[in-house]
């Protein structure tokens, strides 16, 4: 069976200096640190939750069982990155989404109350 060390490469990167980069990776400077581990040909990565407090042994050991929870990056990864931004910007986001109801239901209104062109009899 190959250990965790055959397994994994390892190496530790400044998040506030990159911190564009790692917020591909859904990571925020106020969120450091952080144990995330990579895959570059899959497109995909593994994030140790805030709430994992085993240790990164057993989140090691759990990527590579596929135990652990496998996002994804490209098109693949968009709804948790949708539903990210939606957490991180709620009240935007509820807001823009009411004003577009509210210009879809005044846009129905008025098309229903104006009446319909009348057609033009044609003249012999």
């Amino acid at each position: 069976a190959i250990t965790d060390r055959e397994a994994f490469a390892g190496g530790t990167l400044d998040g506030v200096r990159w911190a564009d980069y790692v917020k591909t990776y859904d990571i925020h400077s106020g969120d450091l640190p952080k144990l995330l581990v990579i895959d570059l040909p899959g497109d995909k990565f593994w994030l140790q939750s805030d709430d994992d407090h085993r240790g990164a042994a057993a989140f090691l050991s759990d990527v590579k069982a596929g135990v652990a929870r496998t996002r994804y990056q490209g098109l693949r990864g968009f709804p948790d990155r949708a539903l990210a931004y939606y957490y991180d910007h709620q009240l935007q986001v509820v807001a823009i989404l009411v004003g577009i109801t509210l210009l879809v239901a005044a846009t129905v209104y008025f098309a229903a109350a104006d009446p319909p062109p009348q057609s033009r009899a044609k003249a012999d």
